[in-house]
């Protein structure tokens, strides 16, 4: 009983009255009249904050403007000539002033029909010295006053002595010492950043047709060339484009793909390694096919004996894929368990278009870094040969209209158990 109404006390103390309809819409229309509040307090703060940007855009473009409209200091040189008689003296002033530089760039023109490529080098030039450039002959060169000339040279014999492996030196450390905690910390290699490629707009800039004429050249060191005609050069820090000169090549086109990086079958020009035409590994390299602009890379060197390589584009019509046949884990042996996976792939390339195609196909070849690694290529697997760049396999396809053809990847990789595989991420080799 005295349960029963101690429940009833508190089932009574509860329960409430429910809100009526016209308490629901009265809360619904404070709750929106609140939301609406709350946008349109956003979207002023918005554009206050757009105002504000647009505003810092233009004291940034300001500030850059006087900067390029700076006036130097003025400046007085006093030149005291002295000669057995009278007449006239032609007296060459010169003098250096920071705030102006040149960068090399260059085109690579494929012609429509593919038989002859041009490699032209530019020169961009920038300047904001203060004083605009009218009607100056240009000379630009390579040169750098501050390059180091002295030899290399050796101070003493080399010192080879040995040492205990660094495991065992802190396995004594630890015995030494009771307050440390085990583990051994590990130096982590950083790579060496790379290079980051030049973003030009070549579409923007005024092109001078007449080649430059060499002046001098060191070879090995420097090299100086003078652009032909006079320019305009104004002290706005814009970049002004002048060619410098060209060489035509003879290139040698194929379709080329790497399918496991890219599924893309690409259109390539390769050609000797120019001569005659200055070479700068990382200058930006515009690509046209014909008056189309297709691309930028950085020019890069070969390797001794192989070609320059430049690429212009997908080719359409042709296809290539990658596919995984067969990715099989097992464990196997008879005294001592191994694992091993057995890897079947399959590369395809479709040819849609109405002419037979050859297509070379890359992949990287795998190995072992070790002996407890071994590989062993399935029989099954199409032969390839040795390409340009060492550890790369090549393969050859002729592809009929509308055909397709096959290339056959498959290896067996085997490893002692208890051991973790490494280095075969894009395999996607089953765990």
């Amino acid at each position: 009983g005295l349960q029963a109404g101690y429940d009833k006390e508190i089932s009574a103390r509860m329960t409430g009255p429910l809100p009526g309809a016209a308490a629901v819409v009265e809360l619904s229309k404070g709750l929106q009249g609140r939301f609406g509040e709350v946008l349109t307090r956003e979207r002023r703060r918005r554009r206050e904050l757009e105002k504000v940007k647009e505003e810092f855009r233009r004291l940034d473009e300001d500030l850059q403007k006087r900067a390029a409209e700076r006036t130097s200091s003025p400046a007085q040189a006093t030149v005291e000539v002295a000669t057995d008689r009278g007449g006239e003296v032609e007296v060459e002033f010169t003098y250096r002033i920071r705030g102006a530089g040149w960068v090399p760039t260059y085109e690579a023109r494929l012609a429509g029909d593919g038989r002859k490529l041009e490699l032209a080098i530019f020169a961009t030039i920038r300047q904001g010295t203060g004083e605009d450039w009218k009607g100056v002959q240009v000379e630009i060169t390579n040169a750098r006053s501050g390059r180091s000339l002295a030899l290399a040279q050796y101070g003493g014999p080399r010192l080879i002595d040995s040492a205990l492996p660094a495991l065992q030196v802190a396995e004594r450390q630890m015995k030494s010492k009771g307050g440390l905690t085990p583990g051994i910390a590990q130096n982590q290699y950083l790579p060496a950043p790379s290079a980051a490629v030049v973003e030009v707009a070549a579409a923007n800039f005024a092109m001078d047709a007449a080649e430059a004429q060499p002046l001098e050249e060191a070879r090995g060191i420097a090299a100086t060339w003078a652009l032909e005609g006079l320019k305009d050069i104004p002290a706005d820090n814009e970049a002004h484009r002048f060619r410098i000169l060209g060489r035509d090549q003879e290139p040698a086109l194929a379709l080329v793909a790497t399918p496991r990086l890219d599924p893309t079958v690409h259109r390539v020009a390769r050609f000797p390694v120019p001569a005659g035409i200055p070479l700068f590994p990382g200058a930006a390299v515009v690509h046209y096919a014909g008056t189309q602009r297709v691309g930028q890379t950085a020019l890069e060197m070969p390797l001794p004996g192989a070609p320059f390589q430049f690429g212009f584009g997908p080719y359409r019509g042709v296809r290539v894929e990658l596919r995984q046949v067969e990715a099989l884990k097992e464990a196997v042996g008879t005294f001592t368990k191994d694992i091993q996976w057995t890897l079947r792939e399959r590369m395809e390339v479709s040819n849609d278009t109405a002419e037979a195609v050859q297509v070379e196909l890359l992949d990287r070849e795998v190995k072992a870094s070790s002996d407890k690694v071994r590989i062993t290529p399935l029989p099954e697997a199409t032969p390839g040969r040795e390409a340009s760049v060492p550890g790369v396999r090549a393969w050859t396809l002729t592809v009929e209209p509308r055909g397709k053809g096959t290339v056959t990847l498959g290896a067996q990789i085997r490893i002692p158990a208890g051991c973790v595989l490494t280095g075969a991420d894009d395999l996607h080799l089953p765990r």
